[in-house]
């Protein structure tokens, strides 16, 4: 789920910055889509990891077994970037302009000849 959350904002910073996503060296044919199915039948897995942990009684123990990682996950990209003072940036103040010059064509961040 997490590897399929950058292709989502990625496409999202494209969408804002005026790029032809067609236009870069490397896309995925299936995108965005393919990154919203796997974002839900990934949360789908993870919500029901645990079932069995309901079933005949509530166990504790299988209940953690089973959801522990999400809140490790979640603490480690926080304490990420806490300890690496990192902010999350704005979709619109990504700085694209180093990109391929044939994908800028056209946008904000065309480059001079």
């Amino acid at each position: 789920m997490v590897p399929s959350m950058p292709k989502v904002g990625g496409r999202q910073i494209v969408l804002t910055t005026g790029i032809n996503r067609k236009n870069l060296v490397f896309h995925g044919y299936l995108q965005p889509g393919a990154a919203y199915f796997a974002i839900l039948f990934f949360s789908l897995i993870l919500l029901f990891n645990g079932f069995p942990a309901f079933i005949n009684g509530f166990k504790i123990s299988d209940f953690f077994a089973s959801y522990i990682t999400v809140p490790v996950v979640i603490m480690c990209f926080f304490g990420w970037k806490v300890y690496k003072k990192t902010s999350i940036v704005p979709l619109d103040l990504v700085d694209l302009s180093r990109g391929p010059a044939e994908a800028l064509r056209g946008t904000r961040y065309e480059v001079e000849a």
